[in-house]
């Protein structure tokens, strides 16, 4: 870092700067302020020293970084083999170390300023020597360019601030303190320097000068990243000073922790009293505030033991020197809303999860966040606003529920929605559904198959957002309160480490969670999310990534909903390390992905532990299928692409006439009444983001179909979303939408729709010209909702292709 000092208000304005013209520092000034009047000083003393922070107050104004671009200058007419000497900056000498070691005979002189020594040739007309200058300090003194850019490191800069007397910048974030120590015992310094630390203060520059006519003691020069407020900062480190005074006033940044601006200093005596209020004390205030977002309900299982495992998280925080603050957000139960109204709620709630986190975090100023979750959408909601703040956080996956047992077999909640269709078909009676009813959900968890819940779980292991080994965890198991405790105490280490998610979040995660989505057959729902998430974090991210990603990854993990195995069977086979180390031998995982735990994911793989004979994860030499689970389609009736999951056993290809249905609640009663046939094709439509709206899953279609004996032998198109507990060749998300005026909208009941998984086509069996003239006739239906929420999500909601988002 090199200073400029920018002289008086007047115009034209004037900027002192080291060293002469043609210097990097000139061109940083002009940079900085093109019309001033350079004033060039021969010494950094003369324009700058660190007694003057001393004297005044001195705001940074601005800030100019330049790219080193060092070339090498002679004398008119003298040629490389002539010359003896080369004069430059130190600084400069070293950063040409390489070019300078192929000359031979040739010695090196510093002098005070790269175009210094270009002057000193100039002025002495010397024949045999060169300078180390830039492009400018040749014209400047008229030097010829005997070779560019022969700096050892393109990528180097030199960076200035412009300081002046004038009042700092609006968002200033760096000040620079200035102390002394009046004791000489042991830990001074240290103790001096600790109250930034524990205010999660940045310190970023640390120097030292001896004080003026007593050189045995020092003056100490800190560089802090905070809002200015000198007066404040520094009366922290006065003996017997209130730690409780750090730090300065200014907004959540979004790209770090900043408790210290809610709660120190007179002015927020207010706040700390309100926090006393309710237990916290100065104490607590005093270390970095940890919050908690819970998504409990006791509104089913998924999230209903939240609340206990928080009690854990917050004893970890505690005993690793944070302070935990919990509150709620909301979230919407995808089992019990199913097939109904309620349903529109859930992917909404997406959205209001993620908001909601964002929200209590940026008014609190959270240093780190801990986001329990469980049910299916408040898992990607929360990965969304932690990606969203970027602040240290950890994601803890409350667990699967175990296997309920009925009439001697393990069953899942999927049995009971593929029950009500064969009770519907005559082919289970009252008593066989109620056994069903009572005896699938055996107590607090998410939904035990490889459904929307695991599939997220398992996205945010190999994202890297939580801990590896953490999700498959059973939700009643007692290693989960130790699981949580431990996510308690990791959330400090990424506060003091300052690891934040989208430094854990990249695009090879992005790809990781894509594999292990297709190699265990996971929910379609799996796209929505990952595409979502990606956009919060700031990666670019298309359709087209899950085909390239699952054509490479083998379905390896025999899970429910296609397959025989669990959640709970998961984990006693090794749970997601096993997979992560299949997939690093096969050689589609990104080793290198770091994750909360600081190891990367090749690390966590090595430490897979797998029980001899398990069956649940297949070995890479015996694969459900090559290839994994998750299909991309396109064609006329999908030109933004549709999602379908392939699991083992269902048929790559379909073609049929299409029974058209505008929502689920017709197309349900439809299987019901026996409408619905043996090789057709049923389109549900009007059930996207915009034109649910709310995107419903279709769960109670396609577990009717399945009831009726009729998951083999139909096809579903919609342009709503499929529950993970979904099976058969469903195709969903297809975009654009009904409501939005996609070719779904055209489709009539008759027509030839082909569902070909082979060739990733969709497509209706008409021409384009008909399909043309079909979507000009067409006329939009009105909207369901006028005000509230879900017509606010309507009116702002994005295509499925595109994450169904609204922000």
């Amino acid at each position: 870092m090199v200073a400029f000092v920018v002289l008086g208000e007047s115009r034209p304005m004037r900027i002192a700067y080291q060293g002469e013209p043609g210097a990097y520092s000139e061109a940083a000034a002009l940079t900085f302020a093109p019309a001033a009047e350079p004033l060039p000083c021969r010494t950094f003393e003369d324009v700058f020293n660190y007694d003057l922070l001393v004297e005044h107050e001195l705001p940074i104004v601005g800030e100019v970084e330049l790219k080193v671009e060092h070339c090498l200058l002679a004398y008119p007419g003298v040629a490389l083999e002539d010359i003896r000497v080369v004069h430059s900056h130190p600084q400069a000498l070293a950063q040409c170390e390489r070019f300078l070691s192929s000359l031979t005979g040739v010695n090196l002189e510093a002098v005070y300023d790269t175009a210094g020594g270009a002057k000193l040739i100039r002025e002495g007309e010397l024949r045999n020597a060169a300078a180390i200058a830039s492009r400018r300090a040749a014209e400047v003194f008229q030097l010829d360019v005997l070779r560019e850019g022969i700096q050892d490191f393109d990528a180097n800069i030199t960076r200035f601030f412009a300081i002046a007397r004038s009042s700092a910048v609006e968002g200033a974030d760096k000040t620079s303190v200035v102390f002394a120590l009046e004791g000489k015992e042991p830990g001074s310094l240290f103790k001096a320097l600790s109250v930034f630390a524990l205010r999660n203060i940045n310190l970023t520059k640390l120097e030292s000068r001896p004080i003026r006519g007593r050189p045995w003691e020092y003056m100490f020069y800190a560089d802090i990243a905070v809002p200015r407020d000198v007066s404040r900062v520094a009366r922290t480190i006065e003996p017997g000073a209130d730690p409780g005074d750090a730090g300065g006033d200014g907004p959540m940044s979004t790209n770090n922790g900043s408790a210290f601006i809610v709660t120190p200093g007179p002015n927020r005596a207010g706040a700390r009293s309100m926090l006393k209020a309710v237990g916290f004390t100065d104490d607590d205030l005093r270390r970095p505030l940890v919050g908690i977002a819970n998504t409990w309900i006791e509104i089913g299982p998924c999230n209903y033991h939240l609340r206990d495992l928080a009690v854990h998280v917050k004893r970890g925080v505690r005993e690793a020197g944070g302070t935990p603050m919990e509150f709620n957000t909301v979230s919407i139960s995808d089992g019990i809303t199913m097939g109904t109204p309620g349903m529109r709620a859930s992917l909404v709630s997406r959205e209001v999860i993620a908001d909601s986190i964002e929200l209590v975090a940026r008014g609190n100023g959270f240093d780190a966040i801990v986001a329990l979750v469980g049910c299916d959408k408040t898992i990607p909601g929360a990965v969304m606003a932690l990606a969203r703040l970027d602040v240290p956080g950890v994601v803890l996956y409350g667990g699967s529920i175990a296997p309920g047992h009925v009439d001697g077999r393990d069953v899942t909640i999927q049995d009971v929605y593929e029950a009500i269709g064969a009770h519907a078909a005559g082919a289970m009676d009252d008593k066989g559904l109620r056994r069903l009813e009572d005896g699938a959900c055996p107590g607090a968890g998410a939904c035990g198959g490889q459904f929307t819940a695991n599939t997220m779980a398992a996205v945010c292991e190999f994202l890297g957002i939580s801990a590896m080994g953490s999700a498959s965890v059973p939700a009643v198991d007692p290693a989960k309160a130790t699981v949580a405790y431990e996510v308690g105490k990791l959330a400090m280490t990424l506060q003091r480490g300052h690891v934040t998610p989208r430094r854990i979040i990249t695009r090879q995660a992005i790809e990781n969670a894509i594999a292990v989505v297709a190699t265990t057959g996971g929910s379609t729902n799996a796209v929505l999310h990952l595409l979502a998430i990606a956009r919060e974090a700031g990666i670019e991210l298309d359709l087209d990534v899950f085909n390239t990603v699952s054509a490479r990854v083998p379905l390896l993990a025999d899970l429910k909903p296609s397959g025989r195995f669990v959640a709970t069977d998961l984990h006693k086979a090794g749970g997601m390390r096993v997979l992560a180390k299949r997939l690093a031998d096969a050689g589609v995982l990104h080793t290198s992905s770091p994750t909360v735990s600081g190891r990367t994911i090749g690390e966590e793989a090595a430490l897979a532990s797998e029980p001899p004979g398990q069956e649940v994860v297949r070995p890479l030499s015996d694969p459900i299928q090559t290839t994994g689970g998750l299909v991309i389609l396109r064609g006329n009736l999908a030109h933004d692409g549709a999602v379908v999951k392939m699991g083992g056993h269902t048929r790559p290809t379909h073609r049929g006439p299409a029974r058209v249905f505008d929502g689920e609640e017709a197309a349900f009663d439809a299987v019901g009444d026996g409408r619905i046939h043996a090789g057709d094709v049923v389109v549900i439509r009007y059930e996207g983001p915009r034109g649910g709206p709310g995107m419903r899953e279709m769960l109670a279609v396609t577990a009717a179909l399945v009831g009726a004996g009729l998951g083999e032998s139909v096809a579903l198109v919609t342009d709503g979303r499929f529950s993970g507990a979904t099976r058969g060749l469903m195709v969903g998300h297809d975009a654009p939408e009904a409501a939005a005026g996609g070719p779904i909208a055209a489709v009539r009941d008759g027509d030839v729709i082909t569902v070909d998984v082979t060739s990733r086509r969709l497509a209706v069996e008409i021409t384009d010209t008909e399909l043309r003239a079909r979507l000009a006739a067409w006329q939009p239906p009105p909207p369901r909702f006028q005000t509230g929420v879900m017509a606010k999500y309507a009116r702002l909601v994005s295509s499925a292709a595109l994450g169904a988002v609204t922000g």
